[in-house]
């Protein structure tokens, strides 16, 4: 059986994945799915998206794997250097996200060389210009190639793909300075720990919002075909 995933299909179907696990994941943790101990222990375990290693950063994983591939195949298939630094920087985010590897190495050179002297989580300081630089050259690779290839549609996708990204950090530096969040409370009606769980979640949540754009924009100029036997 082969399923030809086009860029229309990705971006519905695994925008509903997305929009299941944060749904699921609040009903959850409000007890508004069930208040069975058993149910919450597998909940905690594997659903629960604001910790890692389980099915939400499996799937978050999976996005960013499948966007490294196709912009692999569009390498093999141009030969344009361009593709192939998007296919190796996508895979390594699907990684890094799976493995947390700018939380370790972010704690690592914090502790090393920061000392307290930044306000939020520190491997911000450390991956942000890399992600910075690094993605923006990518984001103009992307965008040239959609030109070319007539797909204005692809570009407001990468933008909007991009932009959640950037709203996800966002979201992340300000939960890291750590401040009372009363506002915040008050609006929600909601205490503290109530309160960083939904907006780790939001955040989750919009970040991979933003794989599943940035990966339907790139499939558009090359679908990936699935066989199953």
């Amino acid at each position: 059986m082969e399923f030809n995933l086009t860029a229309r299909k990705s971006l519905w179907l695994f925008s509903l994945i997305a929009l299941g696990f944060y749904l699921l994941d609040l009903a959850s943790y409000f007890d508004y799915v069930s208040t069975n101990k058993y149910f919450y222990e597998f909940y905690d375990e594997y659903l629960n998206i604001t910790y890692e290693t389980n099915l939400p950063t499996f799937f978050s994983f999976f996005i960013n794997l499948l966007t490294g591939l196709t912009a692999y195949l569009l390498y093999k298939e141009e030969r344009k250097w361009g593709w192939l630094a998007a296919a190796i920087f996508f895979t390594y985010i699907g990684l890094d996200d799976a493995l947390q590897i700018h939380e370790y190495l972010g704690s690592y050179f914090g502790d090393a060389f920061l000392k307290g002297g930044f306000v939020s989580y520190y491997w911000q300081v450390f991956f942000d210009p890399f992600f910075a630089v690094v993605g923006g050259l990518i984001f103009l690779f992307l965008v040239w190639q959609f030109k070319e290839a007539g797909c204005r549609w692809c570009i407001v996708l990468l933008f909007f793909g991009y932009l959640f990204y950037a709203i996800a950090v966002g979201l992340d530096y300000y939960e890291g300075l750590d401040t009372d969040l009363s506002w915040l409370m008050d609006l929600l009606r909601m205490k503290h720990k109530m309160v960083i769980h939904v907006m780790r979640a939001t955040e989750e949540y919009i970040e991979m919002a933003g794989a599943v754009m940035i990966l339907s924009s790139i499939l558009h100029l090359h679908p990936v075909k699935i066989s199953v036997r």
